[in-house]
């Protein structure tokens, strides 16, 4: 919020980031709508990854009933719009703030360049947190068959979902060897849909594929399922007290 308060004053707010857009020849720049297809590789591999988020879960645990759960999980969707919205409008500000791309990056530029130093350090581990928020939110891409199918596949059991998530995980830092700079070989395109699209889809394969080779215990999948009533299949008792 500091950067983004900092950033978008200096800036002096959003009529100059139009103006710069437009003499920049950047059509689109303030059109929430415009490179939809091209970011769509974030919203899927975040999507994935917050909803089997350990933090997610526990809070849709501990509502006290079913409807304040589902309160409480809309209520938080609307909540991260304006947040990231925040996070895109500091990059926009940047092309007013700096000539070109700086090399570290807009946020980047902003602490070093426009904030004193107290405030710049608390901004710094601020990013940081953030970078380790994005490398959970990878892992948890890789390991978000498993754990989401495991509510409603009545054949899932241990060894397809070790399975599903080494695939899943090796997948993940494969990708990150290639974004590294290192040459492995890929046929899709390096941050985009198809990267996550493939990933999940292989993930989901080796799941099914060694659920049907190997024998299924469904009175505990079926208890667990019950359990979990993830489609809410099943009236919950109010409870006491």
């Amino acid at each position: 919020m500091l950067v983004f308060i900092t950033a978008l004053t200096r800036a002096g707010g959003l009529a100059p980031i139009a103006a710069a857009a437009a003499a920049a020849g950047k059509d689109g720049y303030m059109d929430i709508t415009s490179g939809t297809s091209r970011y769509a590789m974030y919203i899927i591999t975040f999507g994935c990854a917050w909803m089997i988020q350990a933090n997610v879960w526990q809070r849709i645990s501990a509502a006290r009933t079913d409807r304040d759960a589902r309160k409480m999980t809309v209520l938080s969707f609307f909540a991260y719009i304006p947040l990231y919205l925040i996070v895109v409008l500091t990059g926009m500000a940047g092309l007013v703030l700096f000539l070109t791309l700086p090399q570290g990056g807009v946020v980047t530029a902003v602490v070093v360049n426009y904030l004193p130093p107290v405030l710049g350090a608390i901004a710094f581990v601020g990013i940081s947190a953030a970078v380790m928020s994005t490398m959970d939110s990878l892992i948890n891409t890789g390991v978000f068959v498993p754990l989401v199918a495991g509510f409603v596949w009545r054949r899932g059991n241990a060894p397809e979902a070790m399975a599903s998530m080494v695939v899943g995980l090796s997948y993940c830092l494969y990708n990150l060897l290639i974004s590294a700079g290192l040459p492995p070989p890929s046929f899709w395109a390096a941050q985009s849909a198809q990267q996550v699209i493939l990933g999940v889809s292989l993930s989901a394969a080796v799941y099914v594929a060694v659920s049907l080779c190997t024998k299924p215990d469904y009175e505990k999948t079926d208890a667990f399922i019950a359990a979990a009533n993830l489609l809410g299949r099943q009236k919950r008792p109010p409870q006491q007290g």
